[in-house]
């Protein structure tokens, strides 16, 4: 498995350059699909601006937004990725077919997105983005089996969680 013991987090995340390619293409895809997805559905996300501002507001000051965005980006990315691919995924896989696998480690992913989507959206954008979470999942777990490692699935996650800050900041 994926504990401390048998594989350490520094060596999930080794790759070779052709997993950082990979990476951020499959990132600078998902941004384009998160940002064509914000012109798309700005008109359902603009009357939530006041609230989603203020859940910011109640976590951190918004003088912080963006290095608090960049830390998250960065550090959060890489504990999903060990702990949503490297070990759900992982331990599901050694229990499941591997297409089984791949989609419930995928909806598990999702599913734990959709308590904060659902403070900040009506169902049908939680629907909508949770959807998108779950597609990312199985795009990440992709990555994942044909690298063998982490390290292409964190940048794409890095460039898809930047990109939903970046969002966050304009509509804030």
């Amino acid at each position: 498995g994926w504990q401390m013991s048998g594989r350490s987090i520094r060596k999930a995340f080794q790759g070779t350059r052709r997993d950082i390619s990979f990476g951020i293409l499959v990132g600078i895809l998902i941004t384009a699909v998160l940002i064509c997805s914000f012109i798309l559905l700005q008109p359902l996300l603009l009357p939530h601006r006041a609230l989603i501002e203020a859940k910011a507001v109640s976590l951190f000051p918004l003088a912080w937004y963006i290095p608090l965005a960049v830390v998250f980006s960065l550090v959060h990315s890489l504990f999903e990725e060990w702990y949503w691919r490297g070990f759900v995924h992982t331990e599901l896989a050694h229990r499941l077919a591997p297409n089984v696998a791949w989609i419930v480690s995928a909806l598990a992913f999702s599913s734990h997105h959709i308590i904060v989507l659902s403070q900040l959206f009506p169902g049908i954008l939680t629907v909508i983005f949770s959807l998108g979470i779950f597609v990312s999942g199985l795009i990440w777990i992709t990555l994942y089996r044909r690298t063998g490692n982490l390290l292409a699935p964190w940048i794409s996650h890095i460039f898809a969680d930047g990109t939903i800050f970046a969002i966050g900041y304009l509509l804030i």
